[in-house]
């Protein structure tokens, strides 16, 4: 019978004929190819069963017992069946689907006791439905993103039992980015300090000099990057720096005093006139603020130098009035 009942597939699956006459003994017939599976044999009209024939690399086709002089043999090869452009509904089960695209319009709900383990997109994905998760696919209610090349790895971009959007690689330790519901966007390992002057510790103003102010008690270092009173630059970029500094025992006839962060790019100074600021010998708060430009690996101090006078001055250890931050602004 001709043609199809009922709808036609697009396109149709398609059939090569061939028809070969046997010499005496022969088993191999040269095929104008075809694949391997898709491939039905006949002898003088009786069909062979794939044990009586091989036919795997493409091309030739050979039988497992000669045949006779002038037997003739049929071989038939079916194309792969596709179907194109057509529309599925109710419950469609595929497997191992290996596509160059695929649009869904509707819901996609992945779900059940099998685990997902990969979906591989190359292209654009359109979903016009919703993308629904099971928790045990999932697992622990996150959505989690690796590439196929390092499974081991993953990064944590969605959580539900809080509902925030977060960045974390590899699930460890800190999140680098938290966005929750508010919108609020916090950074836990942006790079930042807080340190101040050592409890007891008074450090004298050198006339003539540079002097390094010692900062030993850290209040936080989130990057663990200040170290022995000097702050190196984990990353590139611009830092916010805040000084802030109780002196005592300023000498009114100094001429000035000069404090300096010294950084690897350039220095950020701060200077105070005794002679102007004071009347007699006192003392003096400073509170001091620039944006330092440093590469990655770039140190940082504190120094003062103290110009002209007989009496040092001093930088008082106070927690409430001698103390440094710093924290990167991007």
């Amino acid at each position: 019978m001709a043609g199809y009942l009922g709808s036609t597939p697009v396109p149709q699956a398609t059939q090569h004929r061939e028809s070969f006459t046997a010499t005496s003994g022969q088993t191999t017939f040269a095929t104008a190819g075809y694949t391997a599976g898709f491939v039905d044999v006949y002898l003088n009209g009786s069909h062979l069963s794939p044990a009586d024939f091989t036919a795997t690399n493409g091309s030739d086709v050979v039988l497992a017992s000669g045949a006779s002089a002038d037997d003739v043999c049929d071989i038939i090869s079916h194309s792969a069946f596709e179907v194109n452009a057509q529309t599925f509904t109710g419950t469609t089960t595929m497997t191992d689907v290996v596509a160059a695209s695929l649009d869904i319009s509707g819901n996609i709900d992945i779900d059940g006791t099998t685990n997902l383990d990969i979906v591989d997109i190359d292209g654009a994905v359109d979903v016009a439905g919703a993308a629904t998760f099971n928790d045990d696919i999932i697992g622990n209610k996150t959505l989690r993103l690796y590439t196929t090349d390092d499974q081991a790895n993953q990064w944590y971009i969605y959580t539900h039992t809080d509902d925030t959007l977060r960045y974390n690689y590899n699930g460890a330790g800190a999140d680098e980015v938290v966005i929750n519901t508010t919108g609020a966007v916090t950074k836990p390992k942006q790079p930042s300090f807080h340190v101040n002057n050592a409890a007891g510790l008074t450090d004298n103003i050198t006339i003539g000099s540079f002097k390094t102010i010692s900062m030993g008690t850290e209040v936080y270092d989130t990057t663990d990057n200040f170290a022995n009173d000097v702050f190196t630059a984990p990353v590139t970029g611009k830092y916010q720096m805040n000084v802030q500094l109780l002196i005592s025992t300023m000498d009114s006839a100094s001429t000035y005093i000069v404090f300096d962060c010294t950084t690897s790019n350039r220095n950020y100074h701060y200077i105070i006139y005794p002679t102007i600021s004071i009347t007699a010998d006192g003392s003096q708060q400073i509170v001091w603020s620039f944006v330092a430009d440093m590469d990655a690996g770039d140190t940082s101090y504190l120094r003062a130098i103290q110009s002209g006078g007989t009496a040092h001055a001093d930088v008082q250890s106070d927690a409430n009035y001698t103390r440094w931050t710093g924290y990167l602004l991007g």
